[in-house]
């Protein structure tokens, strides 16, 4: 219900607006799609460590259960993406059509869903809110709205690679490219001029798709890794020795019990 009013919101604040204005939609958007999507990603694996230590050492397949969790979220993320867009989109009425919006927001979900799983296997739930928080925050500043891309490449290293790192970095350039190509032929000063001077290319949309499969499967891939050495030692299989061993202390401890009584 939160992202319904949001999306709402969003639609109300910026109806009317211009190819420059949405800039600022996308970098106010990514920070509502991101923020709770990186929240959101604190609880599947951050509340089950415990229980993930303990079915490790039983010998449960540690992919499979990583695979489990992390397509449960997949629903999550697709019907959070679709509250924010009902009213987003029908209030705004952008030029880009529905399903641009639909599936750039999916990925960018999904993926903020996966930067939460980092944060909660590497440290507590309390102090993973803040880090993830402040993580996301300092992605979103590298949108390309202010700064712009030809701005921060201007800075140098390390924010040329970092901004090439953030999903909202390629939610807005995918949302502002198709959005701009619907502009008809006599704003065609308007729309070069403005995708120059924020470091836009106008066909990129396919490569920036790409990029945000490509980042998600690579925080998901991270987030496996985390989960598999974080605590390593509790994970840990019994060998065969090991089990016939507890087995028989077990057994003598019963018997010895049953002949004291």
């Amino acid at each position: 219900f939160g992202m319904i009013v949001l999306g709402a919101v969003f639609g109300v604040m910026f109806q009317g607006s211009t190819l420059e204005d949405l800039l600022i939609i996308n970098f106010l958007s990514s920070l509502a799609i991101c923020l709770p999507g990186g929240l959101f990603g604190l609880v599947p694996f951050g509340k089950t460590k415990t229980c993930f230590w303990r079915e490790s050492a039983s010998g449960i397949n540690r992919l499979s259960y990583f695979l489990a969790v992390a397509i449960v979220q997949v629903p999550l993320a697709l019907s959070l993406a679709l509250a924010f867009i009902t009213f987003y989109y029908a209030l705004l009425l952008p030029r880009a059509g529905v399903g641009v919006y639909v599936l750039i927001f999916f990925l960018t979900f999904v993926t903020s869903f996966s930067i939460g799983y980092c944060f909660s296997l590497m440290m507590s739930r309390e102090t993973a809110q803040l880090a993830v928080s402040a993580f996301i925050m300092f992605m979103v500043i590298l949108t390309g709205a202010d700064p712009t891309i030809c701005e921060l490449d201007e800075l140098g290293l390390p924010l040329t690679i970092l901004y090439n790192l953030s999903p909202p970095r390629w939610l807005n350039e995918g949302i502002f490219v198709k959005n701009a190509l619907k502009y008809p032929v006599i704003s065609t000063y308007l729309v070069r001029s403005t995708s120059i001077e924020h470091g836009f290319a106008l066909d990129t949309y396919n490569y920036v798709v790409f990029v945000l499969l490509v980042m998600l499967v690579s925080y998901h891939i991270l987030a496996f890794l985390l989960l598999i050495l974080v605590e390593r030692g509790q994970q840990n299989y019994p060998t065969k020795r090991e089990m016939i061993q507890k087995f028989i202390h077990q057994a003598r401890e019963k018997t010895a019990t049953l002949l004291k009584t």
